[in-house]
């Protein structure tokens, strides 16, 4: 009997030290893909945050008012939600601790579309975003918004392309820098009100995410729902 009790406290402890080291691989992930991102903008509860797979939960994305895309290392398509504190929403946060290594974001300027076109010159109705031949998802702009067009995973496109989104962010990071760098940029690319604009990010350690343009100006985006892509730099991107 002794000898039973010391082998189910053994297999007790083994079983423990792998719940450990599963969580902490699921906590890592979540924090390597979102480094220089935390909640710093206006209406914004950083409570409000859940991590969705495609499959899921697709109309609460019609609600959200920005949608965080980006692939995982299992190759998914992952989805993570912020809406206004007001939204009747009920999601769960992502990280329950108080470090800060939630998602945040810059203070973007809003303007309206007449704006944007005096602003931004160069124009793109269309996006194809393909992720190592994975997956590929197609925007195209249309009635003063962006759609999902099209995605590679047919049962969810009659569902995706109902959401109107108004500006789309394109934020590339190097892999190897989240891992050494205190000080991380990037390039990236808008596309807002029809138009395209070349960007540029930087983060530092303890300060929000900055995003500029190509004259070095904090970036100007029309008022309404954001899909933020953030990928490295394996994804192939075409406009027109």
């Amino acid at each position: 009997m002794k000898f039973f009790y010391k082998y189910l406290k053994l297999l007790i402890l083994v079983l423990a030290l792998l719940l450990l080291f599963l969580l902490y691989g699921e906590f890592w992930n979540v924090t390597r893909t979102f480094p220089f991102i935390t909640v710093h903008n206006q209406n914004i509860n950083k409570s409000t945050i859940e991590l969705y797979d495609l499959d899921s939960k697709l109309d609460s994305l019609k609600r959200a008012n920005y949608i965080f895309l980006y692939r995982n290392n299992a190759d998914n398509l992952i989805f993570k939600l912020l809406s206004d504190k007001n939204d009747s929403l009920k999601i769960h946060p992502l990280l329950d601790n108080s470090n800060g290594l939630s998602l945040t974001l810059p203070e973007f300027n809003y303007t309206t579309k007449d704006s944007i076109i005096g602003l931004y010159n160069n124009m793109a109705k269309s996006l194809t975003l393909n992720f190592d031949n994975s997956h590929f998802i197609l925007f195209s702009y249309d009635d003063n918004h962006y759609t999902f067009n099209n995605i590679n995973d047919k049962s969810m496109n009659n569902q995706l392309k109902d959401i109107p989104i108004d500006n789309i962010v394109i934020t590339f990071y190097e892999s190897e820098n989240l891992k050494t760098s205190s000080e991380l940029s990037g390039a990236g690319l808008l596309f807002t009100g029809g138009r395209i604009v070349d960007i540029e990010w930087s983060k530092k350690d303890g300060a929000p995410i900055k995003i500029v343009d190509e004259r070095g100006k904090p970036i100007s985006i029309i008022e309404g729902k954001v899909c933020w892509i953030i990928a490295d730099n394996s994804v192939k991107i075409d406009f027109k």
